[in-house]
């Protein structure tokens, strides 16, 4: 299993995964990361876990800054409350181990 940041050609498989999962909504999808980038500007930082292809995990972060203007991640603005996808344990612990690496950058 690789964990790593989404790239623009992965959309496909991860909406796939999104469309699979219970406890996804819109608001997990692309179509909703493409339109809080172009409403707001924010830079999306989507962490997915992909084994043969698949994905086994999604972890979505927007980078903003706040009233100080300090740069922070925070996940999925404007958003309800909203799950951490993955498929097993071994999966969202790989995925919080990268998204600590991934906000300590």
């Amino acid at each position: 299993m690789i964990v790593r940041l989404m790239k623009a050609e992965d959309s496909r498989i991860v909406n796939d995964f999104v469309d699979s999962q219970n406890d996804a909504s819109i608001y997990h999808t692309c179509n909703w990361k493409k339109v809080i980038e172009d409403t707001y500007g924010y830079k999306s930082i989507y962490i997915v876990a992909i084994q043969n292809e698949c994905v086994k995990g999604l972890l979505p972060f927007f980078q903003v800054r706040g009233l100080t203007g300090k740069k922070r991640l925070i996940s999925l603005p404007f958003s309800h409350s909203v799950q951490l996808l993955h498929d097993s344990k071994t999966t969202l612990e790989k995925i919080l181990a990268y998204s600590e690496q991934t906000a300590k950058k």
